[in-house]
């Protein structure tokens, strides 16, 4: 259920981002009178576009979300504050926590709302060593490598 609601809020986002661009690609261009925003397109490029959103949509959240293991020589309670203090140096705050697994989210809104419609979300399974980050693309790789780098420091 989980990918399925990200597919869709990837679907609505590329769609908001390409409406925008036509609509300024529409303003800023110099135009015959009469011009309507339906002729900047073929005719029949409209199922071709669906088409392209609903699986580019649809393959987005494969390609953007993933799992990356984290090597500590310990257990979690033994790196808890480095790893909170490294959290909250990336922008993050816990929005839950449990004995096996923390969840931290953007602290800014404006940041929750740019990472796809608030899928901010990073989670760190605890339980075993390594512990498991997992959230989107971009954020996993910049938190593993600042996380990684904290827990070599520590020791």
């Amino acid at each position: 259920m989980k990918y399925f609601i990200r597919a869709v809020k990837s679907l609505l986002y590329f769609v908001v981002v390409f409406a925008v661009i036509v609509s300024i690609l529409y303003l800023v261009i110099e135009r015959p009178k009469g011009i309507a925003l339906t002729d900047m397109f073929q005719e029949g490029s409209l199922p071709k576009l669906v088409l392209f959103f609903v699986a580019f949509g649809a393959v987005y959240p494969a390609v953007s979300f993933f799992k990356r293991k984290l090597y500590a020589n310990g257990d979690y309670a033994k790196y808890r504050p480095t790893i909170l203090a490294a959290m909250e140096e990336l922008g993050y705050e816990v929005e839950k926590e449990s004995p096996a697994v923390i969840t931290f989210r953007q602290s800014k809104p404006l940041q929750r709302l740019f990472r796809l419609f608030c899928e901010d979300r990073i989670t760190i399974n605890v339980g075993d060593n390594p512990f498991v980050v997992e959230g989107y693309r971009k954020d996993v790789m910049r938190v593993v490598s600042l996380l990684s780098y904290r827990l070599r420091e520590a020791e």
